[in-house]
């Protein structure tokens, strides 16, 4: 009998090792920028729609993923009738939710279960008054996405999260107490992944510089900012399940995460043509001084202070 087909995944061991092996599968999907739908079709080079073990092992070590999970493992995860065979949808599925269970499955499991991905850069979540409503119910509806990164929110918006039993990595002050310019500060330091910021267009804020300030800093760092609910569950599903979302999310992808937005490297450029002018114009000046100094003609002692012999 084949070893995936005695993995029996009621028992809790296999199908925690199983989650934690579709999360390995992903992040090197991630890492080498493979398209999961470009992925599955790959496997499925028939059409058919389905997918045997060998194909499924065949795709894998197409791109030497077959050494870094177990490969048993994961079908036997998806292959619950153990026919040999999934379909190229649930295979997809089970990529794309990076290992939760299904449905049924996921009402009675433990969180634990579900903390499917690894260390995450901070996700922030801000709302103003107005609009903490419509954050709230945006969050519960994602609830298990925001289960497992780190957030960082402003003073009353952490506290209206808390009903929701999420924890907060990092908690600033109220926005107009100058959360939203910690959360800037984060950004510039290259903290934060993903900003969910409903703003309220139709109120007056008195600290409307501070807003305009956190808007502008996510721009400069081009890191990925929604202020609506339509925006953000683009951006939810895009840091879910798309590998450059899900990249920019884990900061899986150092060489990316290290360099600079286009701007910043143009402002960088243009700042030291100023040094440059700068230090050749000081460097310029001190030098003609010297030549002055060095040409200064003293002139002889006055003979009434001469003393006479």
């Amino acid at each position: 009998m084949p070893f995936w087909k005695e993995l029996d995944m009621n028992d809790h061991n296999h199908l925690v090792d199983a989650l934690h092996q579709l999360v390995t599968l992903r992040l090197a999907l991630t890492d080498r920028w493979i398209n999961q739908e470009r992925f599955v079709a790959f496997m499925d080079h028939n059409r058919e729609g389905t997918i045997t073990y060998d194909q499924f092992y065949d795709g894998l070590s197409q791109f030497g993923l077959h050494e870094e999970i177990v490969v048993d493992s994961v079908f036997a995860y998806i292959d619950r009738e153990k026919t040999g065979m999934v379909t190229s949808e649930a295979l997809l599925t089970a990529l794309q939710l990076g290992g939760q269970a299904d449905e049924e499955e996921s009402d009675d499991s433990s969180d634990d279960e579900l903390e499917a991905f690894p260390e995450t850069l901070l996700v922030g979540l801000v709302a103003h008054n107005n609009l903490k409503a419509s954050i709230m119910k945006f969050v519960k509806e994602n609830i298990k996405f925001f289960k497992r990164v780190k957030l960082v929110t402003t003073g009353s918006t952490g506290r209206a999260l808390n009903g929701l039993g999420l924890t907060v990595d990092t908690l600033v002050s109220s926005g107009p107490l100058g959360g939203d310019q910690e959360i800037g500060g984060m950004i510039a330091r290259g903290e934060v992944a993903a900003v969910f910021f409903f703003t309220d267009p139709l109120s007056a804020h008195p600290h409307e510089p501070d807003i305009q300030a956190l808007n502008r800093i996510c721009c400069v760092h081009d890191t990925m900012f929604a202020n609506n609910p339509s925006t953000a569950q683009a951006l939810i599903y895009s840091l879910e399940y798309s590998a450059f979302g899900f990249s920019r999310l884990t900061g899986h992808n150092p060489v990316y995460q290290k360099q600079d937005s286009k701007i910043v490297l143009d402002y960088k450029k243009q700042q030291q043509k100023v040094i440059n002018k700068v230090s050749r114009a000081s460097s310029s000046s001190e030098s003609t001084g010297r030549r002055r100094k060095s040409s200064v003609i003293h002139a002889p002692p006055s003979r009434a202070t001469v003393t006479k012999k």
